[in-house]
């Protein structure tokens, strides 16, 4: 039994972990934010694209169906603060980001908080171990699933997920109205972020009712119901208002259509764009296929406001490609998870068991992640999509746990032997073998002191920290070794903007491009250039095998649709046809248009 002074002693050491570890994940957040400080992605442009409207006072821009509003005034905020110039822009959008991931640190220390709350468990996420333990999960998910390397909301998002989920937990004590108002409200700030919260809602409200005393649960889910309508309502009630028809955003309906359905339509490319969305962008010329679309605003016209050129098309359902989708799903998460599970398996079979009077909170807390997980998987899978999702998976299992009363050394090397069988059979990868060893080294150490209870808690600590810390060491050295041999490994995009800053390109300039556009548009915004038309990537080579005279044609329509020069990058031919110049010691050739 503790005394006062022993549970003061106790949380001292919670708190000082909690802050190491935070710290420690920081730190690496910080070497990833400076190796992919000048790294750009197409939805960055976009979202940057969006700021641009909010630092220029047109909050009316924000509203559009496919990007969601909090991410770009965060943006616009950071910007306004740190400078609006063009070759620091992104430094400060990862800026952002790593602001995000210190927002989804504190917001997993509540979760292992409440986690820790409610009961000690096989790993106690109250103990220095156990504290260790839930933060390699979290850095697994947020670094190596992850990552900083992209200019998206996708950390910000998993701050709020991770509070919704924290405050869920809170609702197994009195259910006070403060908790039900702040995930109501949480949630709605998830969907501001990203609209995908919106959908899982619903189940994170669910968990907080089944948690809630009997008497408080219907005023429970009124509250937090609530909460969430007032903060996502009139979000909602403006894009309905601004598409002419009801919807809380575009994103679900397009992916399944760009990822399954096979209707690619991203932008206009004839050959890799394909079905009825492909048709909406305004082609200037046949062949080679030319598009334009002088007035329409961003960087990247057809990304900039995607629900502006789709609307309300609704993609297929096709049975054979839904079972593509979902197999390709299934094997990047058994993949993912296959460590987690070994370690799990490990526990079960050496006598660890499932608590019976956690069942509720278990499943508070893993429905919505299932559900989370069930949506991405008839889409598309992406880590930095399912990372939050699989975090709370994994510290969900795992704090349903417990340590048996008797252990028998045998059943351990049992499922030690267990444990290496299925590295094999899986073929998971080294640093899969180092954390296997790792744990069979630290068992016998135990062992030999004669605390086999303990010890399984212990391997099982350990298991989990080396699990999620060797893959962030794994990936941190890859990111050192590709930024070691070469810059443009990293940053896609490091060529072109090099190439046109030497030649002193000027800012605002309208331009066509030959070449893949959403991957223009990375160093167009970089340069502040406009692309108004394109020659899709898959045209380029008939671009360049063409007359003369197609080539003139093609370059005198896109003048007339405002475009000042073209720029061509990547795939150039060996010898440039008059009229074209070749920036130097680069993959860019530019070709000057008279003034429209």
């Amino acid at each position: 039994m503790l005394t006062a002074d022993g549970r003061t002693a106790q949380a001292l050491r919670a708190r000082r972990a909690h802050i190491v570890c935070a710290v420690a994940v920081l730190l690496g957040g910080i070497l990833q934010a400076l190796w992919y400080r000048r790294t750009l992605n197409p939805d960055g442009v976009a979202y940057l694209d969006l700021s641009d409207d909010v630092l220029a006072g047109h909050w009316g821009a924000l509203v559009q169906a496919y990007w969601s509003p909090l991410y770009p005034v965060l943006l616009a905020v950071a910007r306004a603060m740190a400078g609006r110039d063009a070759l620091h822009e992104t430094l400060i959008a990862h800026g952002v980001n790593l602001l995000g991931l210190g927002f989804a640190a504190a917001a997993w220390s509540f979760v292992l908080v409440q986690l820790a709350r409610r009961s000690a468990g096989l790993v106690s996420f109250g103990s220095p171990l156990g504290i260790a333990a839930g933060y390699a999960v979290f850095a697994w998910a947020m670094l190596w699933l992850m990552s900083l390397h992209f200019v998206t909301p996708d950390l910000w998002l998993a701050g709020w997920t991770f509070i919704a989920a924290a405050l869920v937990l809170r609702h197994d004590d009195t259910a006070l109205p403060r908790h039900s108002l702040a995930l109501g409200a949480v949630l709605g700030a998830g969907y501001l972020t990203k609209s995908v919260l919106l959908p899982v809602a619903p189940f994170f409200i669910a968990g907080a009712v089944l948690l809630a005393p009997s008497a408080q649960r219907r005023r429970s889910a009124i509250r937090a119901c609530a909460a969430l309508a007032l903060v996502a309502g009139p979000w909602i009630a403006a894009i309905s208002m601004h598409e002419g028809r009801a919807t809380f955003g575009d994103n679900g309906r397009f992916n399944y259509g760009w990822f399954v359905s096979g209707d690619r339509w991203l932008s206009p490319d004839p050959v890799r764009e394909t079905g009825q969305g492909a048709a909406v962008f305004p082609r200037i010329y046949n062949s080679p296929a030319t598009y334009a679309w002088s007035n329409a605003p961003g960087t990247y016209a057809p990304w900039r406001d995607p629900s502006s050129w789709h609307g309300a098309m609704a993609p297929p359902v096709i049975a054979a490609r839904q079972a593509q989708v979902l197999s390709r799903s299934w094997h990047l998460l058994a993949f993912w998870l296959a460590p987690w599970g070994v370690v799990l398996a490990l526990v079960l079979v050496a006598g660890a068991t499932l608590a019976s009077d956690q069942r509720r909170a278990t499943l508070a807390l893993l429905v919505p992640s299932f559900i989370a997980l069930t949506g991405y998987a008839a889409v598309f899978v992406e880590g930095r999509y399912v990372a939050p999702s699989l975090a709370l998976l994994i510290v969900g299992v795992v704090s349903a746990l417990r340590i048996p009363s008797a252990i028998s050394v045998r059943r351990v090397a049992l499922a030690l032997l267990l444990a290496a069988v299925l590295w094999a059979a899986l073929d998971i990868p080294i640093p899969g073998l180092l954390e296997l060893s790792f744990g069979v080294l630290l068992y016998l150490v135990l062992v030999s002191r004669g605390a086999p209870a303990r010890s399984l808690a212990t391997i099982a600590g350990a298991a989990l920290v080396t699990v999620g810390c060797a893959h962030v060491f794994t990936r941190a050295a890859g990111d050192a070794a590709r930024l070691t041999n070469h810059q443009s490994m990293v940053d896609g995009a490091l060529g072109a903007r090099t190439a046109l800053r030497t030649e002193q390109f000027p800012e605002g300039r309208r331009i066509g491009v030959i070449g893949d556009g959403p991957s223009c548009a990375v160093w167009a915004r970089q340069i502040r250039a406009r692309i108004v038309a394109e020659v899709p990537a898959s045209q380029a080579a008939q671009f360049w095998a063409s007359p003369d005279s197609v080539r003139t044609q093609i370059a005198r329509a896109m003048r007339a649709h405002g475009a000042q020069e073209i720029i061509a990058f990547e795939n150039l031919p060996g010898s440039l046809p008059p009229g074209w110049h070749h920036v130097p010691n680069s993959r860019v050739a530019r070709y000057a248009l008279d003034e429209p």
